[in-house]
């Protein structure tokens, strides 16, 4: 059995967008639990609500020590980051949002040894209560800028670009059925470790 981190944000955690105050989806429909009850592996959910691409020195500092707490049962490490970034208020770009990238994964891979890292790119976001069209525009930029990172440091990338991912009334977080397309295209997209 293999075991998968997944250090994410909202739409790793399963976040329901749907409800009062916003809970999570029932256990066993969001795309990590899909893909442990198709795959038998252990996927290790680290999404958090509202997590933006650790860029400060102490959240750096923070995140990498939280990794290298399951790095040494970890197969592989899995990471998607970047629409809180964009969403944060502050008119973050696409290219912002690499160079957060970029800063925070060289600091992880000096940190300590991750046999596989994969990015994932984000969903483009869409037509929402949550977005704008600025934000919709920088969401889509963000497939060329993770590949190019992907490039610079060596490491895997899954590129979410045409998935074409069904989500909720905010243009942002993953439906149910989105949970079970998404969870599709991985595992069309990622080889057996």
């Amino acid at each position: 059995m293999k075991n998968i981190v997944c250090f994410g944000d909202s739409n790793t955690y399963g976040y329901d967008p749907r409800a009062a105050f916003g809970t999570r989806y029932p256990d066993g429909t969001y795309w990590v639990d899909i893909l442990h009850a198709k795959t038998g592996w252990k996927f290790w959910n680290m999404g958090v609500c509202g997590r933006e691409i650790p860029h400060t020195s102490f959240q750096i500092q923070t995140a990498c020590a939280e990794l290298a707490a399951r790095e040494p049962s970890a197969d592989a490490l899995w990471m998607m980051l970047g629409t809180n970034d964009l969403l944060s208020g502050e008119q973050i770009t696409a290219e912002t949002v690499g160079l957060r990238m970029e800063a925070f994964l060289t600091s992880l891979l000096n940190s300590f040894s991750v046999r596989k890292l994969r990015l994932i790119t984000p969903v483009k976001m869409r037509q929402g209560t949550w977005t704008t069209s600025a934000v919709i525009e920088e969401s889509e930029k963000l497939q060329p800028v993770f590949r190019s990172l992907a490039d610079r440091l060596h490491i895997s990338l899954t590129q979410t670009e045409g998935w074409e991912i069904p989500l909720a009334f905010d243009g942002v977080h993953f439906s149910e059925q989105g949970h079970r397309k998404f969870a599709e295209n991985l595992l069309r997209d990622i080889p057996l470790l």
